[in-house]
């Protein structure tokens, strides 16, 4: 797969680590929940879910500080086994689905639907179904020509949404979306651009 491909897909459960840990215990859907280290030995996060998310948590911060910000949130301690179980049921799960996919992390993969039967489109929205009805997890699709593109549509798609970004269309999808979003461009390039005044 290239990013000379028609149609590239970009198939990603959000909040992989805490989406996986409401698919195994019921209890949790519709509770905050933040997944990492332990507080008391300045573990950070891992992961979150949008709820936890909405209240300004983010991956990387401190246990501690994200659940200041959310005190309402349940934190789990980091199973990794679990999680690369659970991946390898997913990558099976579009595999059967799809020839081939180029897996980008536990929960995501890249795949080519420039040949997709009906279009790209109705091949997203098989996978959604497929990921939900047999694992219960929820799944976001990015389409694009290009991989960041199908990646940055596919966070634009949220929750189990589908986002196409049309050829000849790229442009008009990045113009009001901040340079920070772009693939290796970390936080000193858009402070060295914004002094440029880019």
């Amino acid at each position: 797969m290239t990013s000379r491909s028609a149609a590239i897909l970009y198939a990603e459960v959000p909040s992989f680590y805490a989406a996986v840990e409401r698919a195994d215990d019921v209890s949790l859907r519709g509770r905050p929940l933040i997944v990492g280290g332990d507080p008391r030995k300045r573990g950070q996060v891992q992961s979150a879910s949008p709820e936890a998310l909405e209240a300004g948590v983010v991956a990387g911060m401190s246990m501690l500080d994200a659940l200041e910000r959310c005190p309402r949130a349940k934190a789990i301690k980091t199973d990794l086994k679990r999680y690369r179980e659970v991946s390898l049921l997913f990558k099976a799960c579009l595999r059967s689905v799809v020839d081939s996919i180029e897996p980008s992390g536990l929960g995501a993969a890249y795949l080519d639907g420039s040949r997709a039967e009906g279009g790209p489109e109705p091949l997203a929205a098989r996978l959604v179904e497929k990921v939900r009805s047999e694992l219960a997890l929820p799944l976001r699709v990015g389409i694009a020509t290009l991989k960041f593109l199908a990646r940055l549509a596919a966070e634009q798609a949220g929750g189990e949404g589908i986002l196409r970004v049309p050829a000849g269309g790229e442009t008009a999808f990045l113009r009001p979306r901040a340079v920070g979003c772009l693939p290796g461009v970390g936080p000193r390039t858009v402070a060295r651009l914004a002094a440029l005044g880019a």
